[in-house]
């Protein structure tokens, strides 16, 4: 299997996949716009094999009447008999960032949403993410940069609190778990720092989450992660960070996740730039292989 397998699809950022009957189905954040040019959603991509061909399947969210614009990072999970799908969008009363869920009886959609945000910080929020174990639901999310100061310093910081059994409500404390505080993630840009596009996934007894680093136009847009003995922290970095970083070829992968391949491989998506040499918000969706060894994360990508 290769290090890093070329999707083919481009114009995206943030891809998750759902493994499953044969079909992979990618949700991803995509440039789809109404008539009158204001976003609307997301495309779906589909294939039976991750190198493709893949199948743009259309929009597969209802329009979501409290958005004004922009949809970023939809994660869609299955749980009994419906489809959840978690993503970002921008409220049109408040013009802040906020978490939304929507409902779906199939994979394709199309999702609707319950009507409002999924909760109320009084700050801008992204990039959800949910992990289960047994009838537990943690919902990981980002206090966004955009107007997250601290000291002085626009910081993004990884947040996780409880969903109820409903998966459409928080219960509980919010609680921060990471924040930039290391020189590969503050050395850049001393006033304007990352930690995003958050995932957890169990081995062996750990709880591993991985997040992004640096900003998403830059080349060095990348992958960290980090360890604790519970879902909600406390986590500790890794000192090998970063996992997954530029090289000769590929340029700001990141917003990762992980799955299950139909061959039983552990793999992670991530979007790296279309253009290498032009960082951009145009990127496209790889795939390469990850393992847990001796206790660290390691994602074969070169």
């Amino acid at each position: 299997m290769g290090k890093i397998i070329e999707s083919g699809v481009c114009r995206i950022g943030d891809p998750f996949i759902l493994a499953e009957d044969g079909t992979y189905y990618m949700y991803a954040t995509t440039a789809r716009t109404a008539a009158h040019g204001i976003q609307t959603g997301f495309d779906l991509h589909t294939a039976e094999a991750l190198n493709g061909p893949w199948k743009n399947m259309g929009g597969c969210l209802d329009f979501v009447n409290w958005s004004a614009d922009l949809f970023w990072a939809p994660e869609v999970y299955k749980r009994g008999d419906k489809y959840y799908m978690f993503f970002t969008t921008r409220d049109k009363t408040d013009k802040k960032l906020k978490i939304a869920v929507a409902t779906s009886d199939a994979p394709t959609g199309p999702f609707k949403d319950k009507g409002s945000p999924l909760f109320e910080p009084g700050y801008s929020v992204i990039d959800s993410s949910v992990y289960f174990e047994g009838e537990d639901a943690w919902l990981y999310y980002v206090r966004d940069v955009s107007d997250n100061v601290v000291n002085g310093i626009h910081k993004s910081q990884i947040y996780c609190v409880k969903l109820d059994e409903t998966l459409t409500r928080t219960i509980g404390e919010h609680k921060m778990l990471t924040t930039p505080d290391t020189e590969w993630e503050t050395s850049l840009d001393p006033l304007w720092q990352w930690n995003e596009g958050p995932f957890v996934f169990k081995h062996d007894g750990i709880y591993y989450l991985s997040y992004s680093v640096n900003c998403f136009n830059s080349p060095y847009y990348s992958v960290c992660y980090a360890t604790s003995a519970n879902p909600d922290g406390p986590f500790v970095k890794a000192d090998e960070n970063p996992v997954l970083l530029k090289t000769d070829d590929i340029s700001g992968p990141g917003h990762n996740m992980y799955f299950t391949d139909f061959d039983g491989n552990f793999m992670t998506a991530y979007h790296v730039h279309t253009d290498k040499l032009h960082p951009s918000g145009d990127r496209r969706a790889c795939f390469s292989p990850a393992r847990i060894k001796d206790g660290k994360l390691i994602i074969d990508y070169k």
